[in-house]
């Protein structure tokens, strides 16, 4: 009852705008909605995060544009709204005949955006906002609900000329979605590349489910180091299309789209649950792969690569954006401190060792707080023991092929090692090392500094 009254106050509202076919000039703005997003909400049986794609097509103008826009969703006697300021803030070009980047410059509620050449199917491309999001929460459906969208120009912005496209009415049958996710991501010393330069590796996928209409769905990487964005990669092949053939409602495990990038077909798709377990969607059969070159890093820093959409591509949706960023383990190697140190003459030896453990570059381990000018000897081992010994623990198993290094140490009680780490280790070599002390102070005449493990990126 609620839907038809107000598909009645739209074809009211339809009364009251200017006649387009009276303009000497068709103004240069139009209004559309686009389709929706419906995402189950996790824990909430008939609950779906409920959104609209919509935007504002542009044509030429020498005249800044007011075009705030109202969206209403209704649902039976259920209903939302929702209102967006949106503005042009230069002329307008609206050269788009070749479907260049970009028109002009626009805001949408307070935040600039730039606006693009998108195609208009067959008839070519328009200058258009990007994508915009209505998003209207949890929103309760059932199975044959009718859902409606509609657009209206806010009070005292510009008028709609071409309400045609402004009003969305679909019934519910289940979700509708796409979505775009990374599996994993690795960093990974660059090949011929100088110390401290990766490449990033990302197997990503991207499924939909619910959808039957041909999918932009284009993506791009930021690359994050400790919280600040460097640099945005776009791979080389592109623009990647999702072509449905059915949508997945209920889960067959059957063919259901082709994934086309560049118009050459790369994957075949199947349905089945998605990657994060949350619904069942059309996902292809392969991970797609980027490598994301020459990142330069020092230890310690935090990276972290986030996938969106190209712009002009469909967005992500809100309620599907847990899996579009992943947090990289730190690429260098690490020192670890075992303990197990054993007082001398002046308390416990401390040995710390320094390096990023990457083949070729350098590496030290330094002893300190040791006795003056007393024999030292090194142990280093790929295993642990934490054997009893001499009054402390032996860390290292001196079982071969551990290597032990009888040295000397300096007039204030120190020693340092320095070499260069060497090439071709595999990830995850470990490597346990002990300086042991010629101490009559000690329990058994000997100290021991604290053990150290060693691991490679």
């Amino acid at each position: 009852m609620r839907s038809n009254l107000v598909l009645a106050a739209f074809a009211a509202a339809l009364l009251l705008l200017p006649d387009a076919s009276a303009q000497a000039n068709p103004a240069p703005w139009n209004r559309h909605v686009d389709t929706l997003g419906i995402v189950p909400v996790p824990s909430k049986p008939g609950k779906f995060r409920t959104t609209a794609l919509w935007s504002v097509g542009l044509g030429p103008s020498s005249s800044l544009l007011s075009l705030d826009t109202i969206a209403v969703l209704s649902v039976g006697s259920y209903s939302k709204t929702l209102t967006f300021t949106l503005s042009t803030t230069t002329p307008i070009s609206g050269n788009c005949s070749s479907c260049a980047p970009g028109c002009g410059q626009g805001a949408v509620n307070g935040m600039a955006a730039a606006l693009l050449c998108l195609s208009d199917g067959p008839v070519g491309c328009s200058c258009q906002f990007p994508p915009l999001t209505a998003d209207f929460g949890e929103v309760p459906l059932q199975p044959g609900d009718e859902i409606s969208v509609m657009l209206l120009p806010a009070p005292g912005a510009l008028p709609e000329f071409d309400p045609s496209d402004d009003l969305l009415v679909k019934t519910f049958q289940g979700p509708q979605l796409w979505d775009r996710q990374i599996v994993a991501a690795e960093l990974k010393p660059a090949v011929g590349g100088p110390a401290g330069t990766f490449d990033l590796h990302v197997d990503w996928t991207v499924g939909s489910s619910g959808v039957l209409e041909p999918m932009l769905v284009s993506p791009q990487f930021g690359v994050f180091v400790d919280g600040f964005e460097k640099f945005v990669y776009v791979g080389p092949c592109g623009p990647w299309l999702i072509a449905p053939s059915n949508g997945c409602q209920p889960c067959t495990g059957g063919t259901c789209a082709t994934i086309t990038c560049n118009g050459q077909v790369v994957s075949t798709s199947i349905c089945e649950e998605s990657p994060d377990g949350v619904y069942c969607g059309c996902f292809p059969s392969d991970l797609f792969h980027a490598v994301i070159p020459g990142l330069a890093l020092v230890a310690g820093q935090e990276v972290m690569v986030k996938m969106s959409a190209q712009p002009g591509a469909l967005p992500e949706l809100p309620g599907l954006d847990g899996s579009d960023s992943f947090v990289l383990p730190d690429p260098f190697g690490t020192w670890e401190d075992l303990g197990h140190a054993l007082a001398g003459a002046h308390g416990e030896p401390s040995q710390s060792g320094s390096g990023t453990l990457l083949g070729g570059t350098p590496v030290s381990i330094t002893l300190g707080n040791a006795l003056e000018n007393a024999p030292a000897f090194l142990i280093a081992g790929l295993s642990g023991l934490n054997a009893p010994f001499k009054g402390g623990v032996l860390v290292p198993d001196p079982a071969p092929p551990a290597v032990l290094l009888g040295l000397v140490t300096g007039p204030t009680g120190k020693l340092k090692l320095q070499s260069t780490w060497p090439a071709g280790l595999p990830s995850g070599f470990k490597l346990y090392v002990q300086w042991w002390i010629d101490d009559a102070a000690g329990p058994q005449g000997f100290a021991a500094s604290n053990g150290l493990l060693a691991t490679t990126p």
